[in-house]
């Protein structure tokens, strides 16, 4: 739902066209249907135009927009309205994006996909499900909460969809660009979580001699278990891959911590992400005494079946159960300890003991619902009192390492390290204090902090130092046309504008859909005075994806040709894109 990560990548297309869990269907049927029936099984999915019926419209009354949710027979839309100081609707100013897909299990809300100028956005609306408090109704999404009048900015991009599906599109650029051959959208299969199960499908399939490839759950330590599901239950406040190669940080297996630095806020007094599962859990006191238990360990399936869902009654004896492994479940002693409950027998018949020490709690990130803290507790905190939604866990801006208890994580204090976790952090300004502290030589080695760094550089107009940086960047990961977009704006700006223009010709070339790289080089065109090749391109990146700022150096560009028909055109285009004047 949410986009935590600071480093986004394609990774190869597994294909779609396949039933989920085909492959294991033979040898393991009744789980294989227990997940295609879960609410993680389906968490990337076809919309349902049903499930827009009957949403109530939302309004802003900070920007004067409104949004609603529509189904047109079998296919959804997202229609945005903006609401005149007389309160009508503005004909020119209304816009609408089709539904491409849903995204989430769906156990509190579900985000949608919608389809503008040909590319992925999440849809300012989320749906959420029916609760005690409230029927299902549709709310402003995160980002729009804390942004008001993001008008659709908000990129879907491969590193949001990863966590839902292993079947990603092809590569593309931009990343969120809808892809040109037919893609499905589907939940994740087995191989998302299980390492080597298509090979071990294939493996018995063709009675093949020799061991088994599967890596079995209990051969692995209580931490590899666990990083399994960390992998999409940590959120934090940035992650950043210790590889050029950031699909190895979402492959199954190993150490996450060893592949994934992750930074969460050390300022949360208590209120918790949506997404915060392994990190909450991690800090249980129950946790952290399991370890030393052989055979004991407190993991993520130790409460919960991951192929079935939590509302499944055995969901409930599960987790009983597996309190009982330490704790008394009756007058009985276990490990040496009296009975710990002081609930009657027959209500801990009807009751799990998360109810009492687990709290329930909204998060700091969705509206409207509330989300078991994994954080086990005699003594639960009380539920966090919101004042408003936030995106990120810190508040202030600090932020820490998470690590397993007792364990050290790779690279620790590093200060490019550091430099990554708070730009994704959205804390540029503190970054920028690190652009010139010397990291280990492993940073050194990811094209990620050369680029991040070049354009902390460049915002502090050191576009020297920028070109270098982005020099590097390039040099490390060649493919990356965000990097070459960016070094061809600097080469200009370091007086080599022949050069940016080069560049940006061949981003253009490869990547036609990228306006971003029109823009730049329209930019690099009016350097070198060439306006009509500048207009030309804002031309064509307006047509790619309409955009008020745009709009609006079409109508300067204009102006400054003493096109008066054209500047007052391209400012109405401008209004009506954006008629509260961002």
């Amino acid at each position: 739902m949410l986009g935590i990560a600071l480093l986004v990548a394609c990774g190869a297309w597994q294909g779609s066209g396949e039933e989920l869990g085909a492959a294991c269907m033979d040898c393991h049927g009744e789980l294989v249907e227990a997940w295609r029936a879960s609410p993680m099984g389906r968490a990337l999915r076809p919309l349902a135009a049903a499930e827009l019926a009957d949403l109530a419209p939302v309004a802003d009354p900070r920007t004067g927009f409104r949004y609603a949710l529509e189904r047109r027979g079998e296919r959804g839309f997202v229609v945005e309205e903006w609401l005149g100081p007389d309160g009508r609707s503005v004909a020119e100013a209304r816009n609408e994006a089709e539904l491409a897909f849903a995204i989430g299990a769906g156990v509190a809300d579900t985000s949608y996909a919608a389809l503008r100028g040909g590319r992925w956005w999440f849809a300012p609306l989320e749906v959420l499900s029916a609760s005690a408090t409230a029927p299902r109704h549709a709310v402003f999404a995160p980002g729009q909460m804390t942004k008001p009048g993001l008008r659709l900015d908000v990129a879907i991009s491969d590193e949001c969809l990863a966590c839902h599906t292993d079947a990603l599109p092809p590569e593309r650029f931009p990343s969120n660009l809808a892809p040109s051959s037919a893609w499905t959208p589907r939940g994740p299969d087995c191989g998302h979580c299980h390492p080597a199960a298509a090979a071990h499908a294939e493996h018995q399939s063709s009675n093949a001699t020799g061991p088994d490839p599967i890596v079995a759950a209990a051969l692995r330590t209580p931490i590899e278990r666990v990083s399994s599901c960390a992998r999409c239950h940590l959120q934090g406040d940035a992650r950043v891959p210790l590889a050029n190669d950031p699909s190895l940080a979402r492959a199954p297996g190993g150490d996450l911590l060893a592949k994934l630095a992750v930074f969460t806020g050390s300022d949360a007094n208590g209120e918790i992400p949506f997404v915060s599962q392994t990190e909450r859990m991690v800090e249980s006191v129950c946790f952290t005494a399991s370890l030393a238990r052989e055979g004991r360990a407190l993991t993520c399936e130790t409460c919960h079946d991951p192929h079935r869902s939590v509302f499944e009654t055995r969901e409930r004896e599960r987790v009983r159960a597996a309190c009982t492994r330490c704790h008394a479940s009756d007058e009985a002693a276990v490990l040496g300890r009296d009975a710990p409950c002081s609930e009657p027998l027959a209500r801990r018949a009807t009751k799990a003991c998360v109810d009492c020490h687990a709290r329930r709690t909204a998060p700091f990130d969705v509206a409207d619902v509330e989300i078991f803290d994994h954080k086990i507790e005699r003594k639960p905190l009380a539920p966090s009192k919101l004042a408003a939604i936030r995106v990120k866990q810190s508040r202030g801006g600090e932020l820490k390492r998470f690590r397993w208890p007792g364990r050290p994580v790779p690279l620790d204090g590093d200060p490019g390290l550091e430099l990554l976790g708070l730009v994704g952090a959205d804390q540029a300004e503190r970054a920028l204090a690190l652009v010139d502290a010397k990291p280990d030589a492993a940073v050194e080695r990811l094209a990620i902090y050369h680029h991040t760094r070049g354009g902390l550089l460049e915002s502090a107009r050191r576009f020297e130092d920028a070109r270098k940086a982005y020099l590097r960047a390039k040099l490390l990961d060649a493919g990356s046309a965000a990097t070459r977009i960016n070094l061809g704006l600097v080469l200009a700006q370091c007086g080599k504008a022949s050069d940016g223009l080069a560049e940006l010709d061949a981003v253009v070339r490869e990547h036609p859909a990228s306006d971003g790289a029109l823009r730049n080089r329209a930019l690099v065109k009016l350097a070198l005075g060439d306006a009509a090749g500048a207009r030309a391109d804002l031309e064509a990146a307006h047509a790619l994806l309409a955009s008020a700022a745009t709009a609006r150096g079409l109508a300067e560009i204009a102006r400054r040709e003493n096109d008066r028909a054209a500047h007052e055109r391209w400012l109405a285009a401008a209004r009506a894109l954006d008629p509260v004047g961002r």
